[in-house]
């Protein structure tokens, strides 16, 4: 195993660079995706395998990579399905945009539809000349055939402006023609756009655009039952895969909704966002429903989904970089410690009296139940076993978990073990490879790149790695997450205090809320629109454009914007760095904008600073503090 192997082994894009997609397939969320005759949205925040997914569809890939192909069986495309993977960010989108800045929507609906419908047609040809070219599947004269019925129709359409013209007559067309032409649609426009010339309006009349879904539409379906001839029975579809919705703007996201109503079979689009592609179209009234296109949500996988695509994952890497007959078990490799297990290793750790008094009380059974019961959160004397199977008495035993630290005046909880580490991955397989990395890192004290193929086995091999070991490597994960910053956003000063403000608040709820514990892990945050600025740099929209960037990269989650309210959460994998629970928040907590315009004009500042004005207070009982001043408390709990 080199050391350029061992750098690959341990990139969290690794999977992307190698393209290896295989042990997606048994996902679910990989099987909607092929199945479905129907567009496709696909939502997730960064690392949670979007492109991965996507690329596994792609023709290319179904034809050229062998761990693929294995994968799929002996026919790749016996789903009738040629899947083309397409870039938004490669798409002039800027430049269009500019250029369309002073026309009317209709004109710049026209004109960015008739981009997309392009693309897809130069996108379609080339998968199908590709798969000619592969499997030799009809001959010239049968493509002739299948494409013949719509020849005159397209001839009678295409413009003069493209200079493009029938070979022989306009009885014939082939692939080729069909793709100049959509190669020349592309080219005009992008030309047009760089010089400012002519008008979109003009342009829009010399390509005769406004015919062009028409046009696209017949097309699309005489390609299809061309590339039917591949055989089997049943209707060919192409799905065209476009990756990285964040870099559409508005006029472009409107532009794709319209066409996710507009478009039938034999097309299907499958675009990934960060967030949502919204729902709104060009026509007043009509938006978006499940009728027009599923939602397939990559931040919503179970747990157990989240540990055999992992499994996969670290096979797959182990198996590539020369290990044979892998048998990587991500649950017997981590543990699943019971929380007071953990709750043992913290007051070991801890030099606070109350702490000390802690380990030397008799020992013998839970000390966080204990808690639960004193603070009269649970009922005391209640069946344990049945209690304890229940999801709702696993989020309160965390919940007392953490209050429990506080009241000990332990500021961070000792995390590890399969269930937490998955649940603060917060479904990223990135952000899981980086926490194996960083565990790594601490179990040898070098580089990876520095290790031999054996320290690597030897590492994954352990029977069970160290609780302690994990809790660092958690605690790092968050930290360099949050030093990161730097390095992915432009505003990345502000929006590091806006995130570690969000931390904090986290972080103070879960140990030091309310004392009868009535409204555990209140930490979805909520920020209402003061209709006016606070000060220069400190806006709402200056906030919301924060906060969108930081949901782009993964160090805010679950962000919704509606009128004159925002709700978010910080990512899961800062919850041991900040110190808050592991599980998505049940309720809301409210804060002032006044608070947060605080962190964002003084972001230099330590977030104690920014509470300042609501500071701790002792409570009556255990001198637990309480955070008064917050803002308003939301009771209803949404999960």
């Amino acid at each position: 195993m080199t050391t350029k192997t061992l750098a690959h082994f341990f990139d969290d894009r690794w999977e992307q660079d190698r393209i290896q997609h295989f042990y997606y397939l048994a996902t679910p969320a990989y099987q909607r995706l092929s199945r479905l005759a129907k567009h496709v949205v696909l939502k997730g925040h960064r690392g949670t395998g979007k492109t991965t997914l996507l690329r596994a569809l792609d023709w290319r890939e179904r034809l050229t990579n062998s761990h693929l192909r294995s994968a799929l069986g002996d026919e790749p495309f016996a789903d009738h399905t040629v899947g083309c993977f397409l870039q938004i960010k490669l798409l002039p989108v800027d430049m269009l945009d500019i250029w369309l800045r002073s026309s009317n929507d209709q004109v710049r609906y026209a004109i960015i539809s008739s981009y997309l419908r392009a693309s897809w047609i130069v996108e379609i040809c080339a998968a199908i000349r590709g798969l000619n070219d592969a499997r030799r599947f009809a001959s010239y004269g049968e493509e002739l055939a299948d494409l013949g019925p719509v020849a005159q129709m397209v001839w009678e359409w295409v413009p003069k402006a493209l200079k493009v013209g029938p070979v022989t007559t306009n009885e014939t067309i082939s692939i080729v023609d069909i793709d100049r032409i959509a190669r020349g649609i592309m080219r005009y426009l992008r030309d047009a756009a760089a010089i400012e010339f002519p008008s979109p309006e003009d342009a829009l009349t010399r390509l005769d655009l406004l015919d062009l879904g028409v046009v696209s539409s017949r097309v699309f379906s005489a390609l299809a039952t061309f590339v039917s001839r591949l055989g089997g029975e049943g209707l060919w579809t192409f799905r065209i895969c476009m990756d990285e919705g964040e870099f559409l703007s508005e006029d472009w996201a409107v532009a794709l909704r319209t066409l996710i109503r507009e478009t039938d079979s034999p097309v299907y689009l499958a675009v990934s966002v960060l967030n949502s592609l919204g729902s709104s179209t060009r026509a007043a009234g009509a938006s978006l429903s499940i009728d027009d296109r599923e939602i397939v949500d990559l931040d919503d996988r179970p747990p157990e989904q989240m540990v055999d695509l992992l499994n996969g994952v670290m096979r797959a890497r182990l198996e590539l970089v020369g290990v044979a007959r892998p048998r990587f078990d991500l649950k017997s490799f981590l543990g699943n410690p019971d929380l007071d297990e953990l709750f043992e290793i913290a007051i070991s750790r801890s030099e606070r009296r109350a702490a000390e008094r802690m380990r030397r009380r008799p020992r013998g059974g839970s000390p966080i139940r204990e808690h639960l019961e004193q603070a009269g959160a649970i009922r005391a004397n209640t069946a344990q076993s049945r209690r304890d199977e229940s999801v709702g008495y696993r989020k309160k035993k965390i919940a007392g978990y953490l209050h429990l630290l506080g009241s000990l005046g332990i500021d961070r909880p000792t995390y590890a073990g399969w269930r937490i580490a998955v649940n603060m991955a917060d479904n990223s397989v990135r952000d899981f490879v980086r926490f194996l990395r960083y565990a790594m890192e601490l179990w040898s004290r070098d580089e990876p790149e520095s290790m031999t193929d054996k320290d690597v086995a030897k590492f994954l091999a352990a029977p069970r790695l160290d609780y302690r070991l994990q809790d660092a490597a958690l605690d790092r994960l968050g930290r360099q997450k949050l030093d990161s910053m730097s390095a992915t956003l432009v505003d990345h000063v502000v929006a590091s205090a806006v995130v570690k403000l969000f931390g904090e608040v986290s972080h103070r709820s879960d140990f030091y809320g309310d004392k009868r514990m009535g409204r555990p892990n209140a930490n979805r945050i909520v920020v209402r629109d003061p209709g006016r600025p606070i000060e220069a740099g400190a806006s709402y929209a200056t906030l919301i454009r924060l906060l969108e960037q930081a949901a782009s990269y993964g160090y805010i989650s679950d962000l919704e914007i509606t009128e004159g309210r925002l709700s978010c959460r910080v990512n899961r994998s800062f919850a041991r760095h900040f110190g808050f629970s592991y599980w998505k928040p049940q309720y809301d907590t409210t804060l002032t904008f006044d608070l947060v315009g605080r962190a964002m004009t003084d972001s230099a500042a330590a977030p104690s600073k920014w509470l300042s004005s609501v500071a701790t207070q002792p409570s009556a009982r255990q001198g637990h503090p309480t955070l008064p001043g917050l803002g308003e408390w939301e009771g209803t709990s949404r999960g």
